[in-house]
Parts: structure tokens; C-alpha cells; sequence
């Protein structure tokens, strides 16, 4: 064998060795990825820099007493038919009561960039802007 023809087989060899021991070394019982914990003034910062849209989830009867200013307002149960109204490229931020990190989790395995907002009532002592909804 030519020169040419060693070096392409050492490289097929190569990267069948580092695919076999990533797998073989893989942690087993992984659950995949897992969402990011945002405080509140992380939460304002990617909002300021447009790099993120804030999704309120809490329950209906939460959100009346408020909630963060310029959060999109969505049933949870009503977010996979919303999908396409929301912006690719931003990571979708779950202002939430519990479910969040969840929710966040599965759009994460959607392949979106997801967190949540760890807690609303941060949001409030930090003083961020709070709406009022009907």
C-alpha cells in the first residue's frame, strides 16, 4: 500500500478507537442533559441582550398576582402547540413554580438552549419589573 492509503486507514482506525471507548466509558443510567438554574439578574442580563425569551408557565391564578415584565404567558399544557411562535436560536427561560425544571429539560432534548428562572420571588426582591395581568 501507498503512503496515501496508510494514513486514511490510521485515521479510520483512530476514529473508530475514540468512538468505541466514548461509548465504552459513557456513564451508564446518564438522563441526557439537564437545564441551567438562572437567577434572577442572570435572567434580566440574556433578556437585555436579547439572547433569551422568558416563558411564565406558573398556574393561571399566579400569574394574575404577577409576573416578570415581557414574559410570554404560556399554559404549560399549550406549549408544544405554541412551538413555532417561539424564537430559535434564544434560550427559552421558564419562570415557573416547580415544573420548570422539567419543562426546561425536555425542550433541551427538543436540541433548544433551556433554563429556568429559579425563583420568581427573586425576581421580585431583586425589584425587576413586575406585571400585573387579568
Amino acid at each position: 500500500m501507498d503512503r496515501k492509503k496508510w494514513i486514511v486507514l490510521g485515521s479510520v482506525v483512530g476514529a473508530l478507537l475514540v468512538v468505541g471507548l466514548t461509548v465504552a466509558l459513557w456513564p451508564k443510567g446518564d438522563d441526557g442533559p439537564q437545564p441551567r438554574a438562572m437567577s434572577a439578574m442572570e435572567v434580566m442580563g440574556q433578556l437585555r441582550n436579547q439572547m433569551a425569551v422568558l416563558i411564565d408557565i406558573r398556574d393561571i391564578d399566579d400569574v394574575v398576582q404577577g409576573s416578570p415584565q415581557g414574559a410570554l404567558v404560556v399554559v404549560s399544557s399549550e406549549l408544544d402547540a405554541k412551538v413555532n411562535d417561539l424564537p430559535y436560536g434564544k434560550t427559552l427561560i421558564f419562570c415557573c413554580d416547580g415544573a420548570g425544571r422539567e419543562m426546561a429539560r425536555t425542550w433541551l432534548l427538543k436540541d433548544r438552549r433551556a433554563a429556568y428562572l429559579e425563583s420568581f420571588e427573586d425576581w421580585k426582591a431583586q425589584n425587576l419589573p413586575v406585571a400585573k395581568r387579568r
